[in-house]
């Protein structure tokens, strides 16, 4: 259930990162502060779902791991940028910025 909470809140802020994101020359696979965000959404739901998110990413960052050679670089470039410019530590919102660019790219 939180999960997918997690996932719906994170497809806009993709969708905002989309629009606003910047190229910017992205080679390998960011190393994202997965343990702040996963404290942080630990915090806000006042739960235990620290480990769980924590494998959660960690799953997403090795989904990335094995596909990244073949995204687009262009689409690489724009989603990590934003990522970065924003701070923010999340593989879901990534994964979901690649999957919105690359079916804009196919339509």
């Amino acid at each position: 259930m939180i999960n997918g909470w997690v996932r719906a809140g994170g497809v806009l802020w993709v969708a905002m990162l989309w629009v606003l994101a910047f190229p910017a020359n992205a080679q390998d696979i960011p190393e994202l502060n997965i343990e702040a965000e996963c404290r942080e959404a630990d915090d806000i739901f006042d739960t235990d779902l620290f480990d769980s998110c924590m494998k959660y990413q960690q799953s997403l960052h090795q989904q990335l791991r094995d596909g990244w050679d073949e995204i687009d670089p262009a689409i690489l470039d724009h989603c990590v940028s934003g990522i970065e410019r924003e701070n923010f530590n999340s593989y879901e919102l990534l994964l979901g910025c690649i999957e919105i660019g690359q079916e804009s790219r196919s339509k």
